[in-house]
């Protein structure tokens, strides 16, 4: 349990980097800033974060290949203090893009370590909590995040992986959707006002069913790769992760300027749904299963 509690403190540093960009992007591209921030700047504050994360990746998965995944995960701490002190030293734009980059790379070792620590230090019938819960350390900034954590726990080793992401993509497609519909109401000249609790509602279901859509791919990670091939799994999962989420969040105001939000939103439900699809029909179950068994069924399919 303590080994987790370690982890879970990385992970809540991670979600502390995430949560930074809203409200300080607002103040620095807003009145009076402590100094000058472009829009062109703030959407490379936003996205360098994952861009760092694919260098996190590589680095992360050599290390757990020579060092072993215990002391990679001690190591994934190093570049996020380099990175807060990027922000204390901030004075220029270019400070802040060595923070996001610095902060990148600890997300992305982390998320190519841990998942591997973790199935070779924990038992079966408890790995899927252990993983899910530190997964959901990541928005935990309130009670209310605690106890969906649980939740996602508790849901993940007992209704399985492939029910538990079957749910969750289903709950965000439906977040993604009247999320979308609320700004297509708003271009058809409907007032704000009587479309705030349709905006609401989207946020809600979305925060709500969001908890399966890491931990189980995380889970997963730690169940289905022999120990000579997870430090391979473990870079090629962080780095596809890093670059698809540069994507979305580089992407998302051009996105936005050309075609609407409606049309961005719908698209992200429709990726989502191609994930529904897929554990319904193609994922392995894993839950309670061996290491040897989860690879016996691999191999087999």
């Amino acid at each position: 349990m303590i080994h987790c509690i370690i982890v879970c403190l990385l992970v809540l540093s991670t979600g502390l980097v995430i949560g930074w960009t809203s409200p300080y992007l607002a103040q620095l591209t807003g009145e009076d800033p402590p100094f000058p921030v472009t829009h062109e700047q703030a959407s490379w504050i936003a996205s360098l974060l994952q861009l760092g994360r694919l260098f996190g990746a590589v680095i992360g998965s050599l290390f757990v290949e020579y060092l072993g995944s215990k002391m990679s995960l001690l190591l994934t701490g190093l570049p996020m203090i380099f990175g807060w002190i990027c922000v204390i030293c901030a004075n220029s734009v270019t400070w802040l893009y060595m923070f996001r980059i610095f902060s990148g790379i600890s997300m992305g070792m982390l998320f190519a370590c841990y998942p591997l620590y973790i199935g070779e230090t924990s038992a079966p019938s408890i790995r899927g909590a252990l993983v899910s819960f530190i997964v959901n350390t990541l928005p935990l900034g309130t009670l209310l995040g605690i106890i969906f954590g649980w939740c996602a726990a508790y849901a993940i080793d007992r209704l399985g992986r492939r029910i538990v992401l079957a749910i969750s993509s289903s709950g965000v497609i439906l977040g993604m959707l009247i999320l979308g519909l609320h700004f297509h109401l708003l271009n058809l000249d409907y007032d704000p006002g009587d479309l705030e609790w349709l905006l609401i509602l989207s946020l809600i279901i979305f925060m709500l069913m969001y908890f399966g859509l890491v931990p189980v791919p995380s889970t997963m990670l730690s169940e289905l790769f022999p120990s000579d091939l997870k430090s391979m799994a473990g870079f090629v999962s962080s780095m596809t992760s890093a670059i698809f989420a540069f994507i979305a969040t580089k992407t998302y105001q051009p996105l936005v300027d050309i075609i609407g939000e409606q049309y961005v939103f719908w698209i992200y439900a429709g990726i989502i749904i191609i994930c529904l699809l897929y554990s319904l029909t193609l994922m392995p179950e894993t839950k309670g299963k061996t290491l040897q068994v989860n690879l016996l069924y691999a191999i087999s399919a």
